[in-house]
């Protein structure tokens, strides 16, 4: 699957969640914002990036085969080295839009 989303965020210091694989949301988000990198401590994928506060950002996440790659306004800047269905979408999954 790809993933395209465009992002203006005033805090980008905090946690933020971009999305959520799991329609039961009883874990983690497969990806956030924090200290001005988007990432995730997992599997390889890490906190990379620049996001900057109240700037508009393309994010695009394309999982082949159930591993990411996490690309920020046209650069390549994470990929996950192994999966474990972390990333796979659930069967049911719906699509939620977001305003911050």
């Amino acid at each position: 699957y790809t993933i395209v989303m465009d992002i203006k965020l005033a805090d980008v210091e905090n946690y933020t969640p971009l999305y959520q694989t799991n329609v039961n949301n009883t874990n983690d988000a497969e990806l956030f914002v924090r200290k001005g990198k988007i990432g995730i401590n997992y599997n390889g994928v890490g906190y990379a990036g620049e996001v900057v506060a109240d700037k508009w950002h393309r994010i695009v996440i394309v999982a082949e085969d159930a591993l990411p790659t996490i690309y920020l306004d046209g650069v390549q800047i994470s990929q996950a080295t192994k999966g474990d269905g972390r990333w796979e979408i659930d069967p049911v999954w719906f699509f939620f839009w977001f305003f911050f």
